[in-house]
Order: C-alpha cells, then structure tokens, then sequence
C-alpha cells in the first residue's frame, strides 16, 4: 500500500491580506507544519501539493527560505504541479524562473512536468503521476 497525503493552494506570501486578523505567513507555517507532522505520524509515502504553492512567481527570497525550511521536514517527498500563481502570465513554460521553479531545482518539491510522468512502486504496486497545471491525475 502506498499512502498519499494531498494539500493544495497554499498561496505563500510575506504579508497578510487586508481581512486577515492574524498573522497570515506565520498561521500559513503552523499549517504547513501541521501537514508535515501528519504525514510523519501516518507514516505518508508521498505528499502532493495540487498548485498555487505561493501567491505569486516572484515571492522574495527571505520568505522562501523560511518555508523551504519547513518543506525539507517532511519525511517524504513533495511533488507538486505549478498553479496559476505559480507562474508569470499564467504560462507554465515560465516556471523554471519562479520560487516554485527554484524549490525544484534545489530538490525541496519535485515539479511533476506534464510530459515526464513520475513512477512509484512499493510492494508491487506501481502509481504515476502525471500533471498539467492546477490538474493532477
């Protein structure tokens, strides 16, 4: 059995929105925690992130760098798919310049790219990922 934990649009950014009370980035890193200590106590084989990992391509690196510290607690991968703020213009060929694209690179997600299927296998069983986008199958 293979155990997948999913979570989606986490739309990192550094500041609050204008309606939100608290301190949106630091509730945002609770939750992410949250979600990684789950997978951890459930033993998760993989996390998948559905898109719209950060609210915009261009995110400043020093917020970055304070979720990626989080990303690299998790005990299991993280594949994810770039959303439509993952992105410039909407337009998935831009994610190699983004905070998305720069996670990836450095091995904290793994972008699922839509013409390079991801292949697992645990105990016989064999899963693909494949992925365009805000789609996931």
């Amino acid at each position: 059995m293979i155990k997948f934990l999913y979570f989606t649009d986490t739309h990192i950014r550094g500041t609050a929105p204008k309606n939100r009370l608290d301190s949106f980035p630091e509730t945002l890193k609770n939750k992410i925690s949250q979600v990684i200590e789950i997978a951890k106590n459930e033993q998760v084989d993989v996390l998948l992130h559905g898109g719209d990992v950060f609210d915009r391509p261009d995110l400043s690196p020093s917020t970055v760098g304070q979720f990626a510290q989080i990303f690299r607690q998790a005990h299991a991968p993280i594949y994810t798919v770039s959303g439509n703020h993952d992105t410039f213009g909407h337009n998935p060929e831009t994610v190699s310049r983004t905070m998305l694209g720069l996670l990836d690179a450095f091995g904290i997600m793994t972008l699922i790219h839509p013409d390079q299927p991801i292949f697992l296998e645990k105990e016989g069983l064999k899963v693909q990922f494949s992925g365009n986008r805000t789609t996931m199958i």
